[in-house]
């Protein structure tokens, strides 16, 4: 009791020692907890004051090159000041071009002045009075002028004008100098390409489309066309070269067959066709008219390619104002949030791409005027196609492979077995004799197991025999075991060698049988392409053969006013 008493107080201070280290520890994992805390803090503030520093900055560079940019903006508008007479021109163009193209008279505008050398002006002079049937000499004489200041220019007018309005009159004998002359297309001549293959300027036009386009593509080889169904091919996997073109055909296939999207109705020009050059396409009286309430949509069609190109030649300027106004494009586009940039780089005679790739590309579009003149200007080179992708499906498969097994033997392995009945024993005797085997385990045994008898035996005559009996088992037993483990050893390999040659064997004619059925099944199915494509190719052969054909030797750039389509 006295002991228990005793001990009392140094128990207790134990445990205030226990509780203030518990704590001091708790104190000091809280202090730690708030320096990490606020170093984290301080890093986070640290990284936005750096980011909100860097975006200043990019904002003060923003706004420096923005006013740099708008005072040379105003610089420039000063200099196409001097320009006043061109732009008057081009507003009086726009006018009358989106009157025409709505079917209307561009009553009530005023003529500008004439600008010397500019070919604008007469050429809309002769679209103005295009209706006219008592202008005909003046349209003529109008045309006439205009083409002597620029004809290339003068010709893609009337006919992009003609081509929106679906009213060839002149253009049939002015389109030989917009279609494609080499492999190389402008935007302008794909343009016209487009119009013509949707049949707005005639029959006989989309009849010279096709025979120039097909001047173009002549002697096409058939692997770039395999080529380019190759990137639009889903290859992937482990496929056999069979496989690939069968693959290749079917893609062909989708290709010749076409969308089943309806293209756009012959009728009349896009909604946007005149809004493109700046003005509106309703008249006051077609506001009148148009749908209203429920009944109105507000689904924006797409702007008309042809008044797209119309837009960027009227807007081009004037031989001295065009490097003003694509000055002024470009700095207004360096003048970012300062205004609304509205600038289009774009020009009717920037290069487009190849004949052959956009032929191509209309081929595997979903529009189907343009799908048509494809096919029939790609018919041929198509067929060829067909039937080199087709040859390559019918190749045979793989028949034999020669399996290297152990040694400089080589197995001949067929979809059928192994050629070579024998090999199973020739792989056991070779696997055998790989591995050697100490001769003289087993007579060394039988000596040591004799002199352990003979030791035994022994033992009557004197007690000392007993050891040497012993020891003669004892190398006996040691020597037999050792001996077994090698032919055991020998044995197993043997046995995983031939059973190794088997797999081998047993895979290999599973591959080839795969590889056979496989290729049978690529073949049936590139011989049901290749039909497919054969029979759509024929339709379009027979189609382009009912239409009328373009007429020989046409008069590029006559005065005289042809008759209408």
């Amino acid at each position: 009791m006295h002991g228990t008493i005793a001990g009392e107080p140094g128990l207790m201070s134990d445990w205030a020692d226990w509780a203030q280290n518990r704590r001091i520890r708790e104190a000091e994992e809280s202090i730690a907890s708030l320096s990490a805390s606020a170093a984290r803090e301080r890093q986070r503030l640290t990284a936005e004051l750096q980011r909100q520093s860097g975006s200043l900055q990019q904002q003060i560079d923003s706004l420096r090159e923005a006013f740099v940019a708008f005072v040379e903006y105003e610089d420039v508008r000063g200099e196409l000041g001097q320009h006043a007479d061109a732009a008057a021109v081009r507003r009086y163009a726009r006018e009358v071009v989106a009157a025409t193209i709505v079917g209307g008279r561009p009553f009530g505008v005023a003529e500008p002045a004439d600008v010397p050398g500019y070919w604008l002006l007469p050429a809309a002079r002769a679209v103005a009075a295009a209706g006219d049937p008592g202008q005909v000499q003046a349209v003529e004489e109008q045309l006439a002028e205009a083409r002597r200041r620029d004809p290339r220019r003068t010709i893609l007018l009337v006919t992009l004008v003609e081509a929106i309005r679906r009213q060839p009159v002149h253009s049939p004998a002015l389109l030989e100098a917009l279609l494609p002359r080499q492999s190389a297309v402008s935007r302008a001549e794909r343009v016209i390409w487009v119009g013509v293959a949707e049949g707005r300027l005639g029959d006989q036009a989309r009849a010279r489309l096709l025979e120039t386009l097909r001047a173009r593509v002549e002697g096409l080889a058939t692997e770039a066309v395999v080529a380019v169904l190759a990137g639009h091919t889903d290859e992937r996997g482990d496929l056999l070269p069979t496989e690939v073109a069968a693959r290749r055909l079917a893609t062909l296939r989708r290709w010749v067959e076409g969308r089943t999207q309806p293209s756009r109705s012959p009728g009349a020009p896009r909604p946007g066709a005149a809004s493109a050059l700046g003005v509106d396409d309703l008249g006051p009286r077609d506001r009148q008219d148009a749908p209203t309430g429920a009944g109105a949509t507000d689904v924006e069609e797409p702007e008309d390619p042809l008044a797209d190109c119309l837009r960027q030649l009227v807007d081009e300027g004037a031989p001295l104002e065009a490097d003003i106004l694509t000055r002024m494009r470009r700095a207004r586009d360096r003048m970012g949030g300062l205004t609304a940039s509205t600038s289009d780089e774009r020009r009717w005679d920037d290069p487009l791409g190849e004949a052959v790739d956009l032929l191509t590309e209309d081929l595997r579009g979903a529009d189907v005027a343009r799908h048509a003149v494809a096919l029939q200007v790609l018919g041929p080179v198509l067929e060829r196609t067909g039937r080199d992708l087709l040859a390559k499906a019918a190749a045979p498969p793989e028949r034999e492979v020669a399996l290297p097994v152990r040694g400089d033997r080589v197995l001949t392995v067929t979809p059928d077995g192994a050629q070579d009945s024998g090999w199973r024993e020739e792989t056991r005797d070779r696997a055998h004799a790989s591995v050697s085997v100490a001769s003289w385990w087993r007579p060394a045994a039988a000596a040591a197991l004799g002199v352990g008898v003979v030791g035994l035996l022994l033992v009557a005559v004197a007690g000392a025999f007993a050891l040497l009996g012993l020891v003669g088992l004892a190398a006996a037993v040691a020597l037999g075991v050792q001996d077994h483990r090698q032919r055991g050893a020998r044995d197993r390999h043997v046995t995983t060698s031939v059973g190794y040659v088997e797999r081998q064997v047993e895979q290999t004619v599973r591959r080839l049988r795969d590889h056979r059925e496989r290729s049978a099944a690529a073949h049936q199915d590139a011989v049901e392409h290749d039909t497919a494509v054969r029979s759509a190719l024929s339709v379009a052969a027979q189609s382009a053969a009912a239409e009328p054909q373009s007429p020989v030797g046409p008069v590029v750039g006559s005065a005289s006013r042809p008759s209408t389509t």
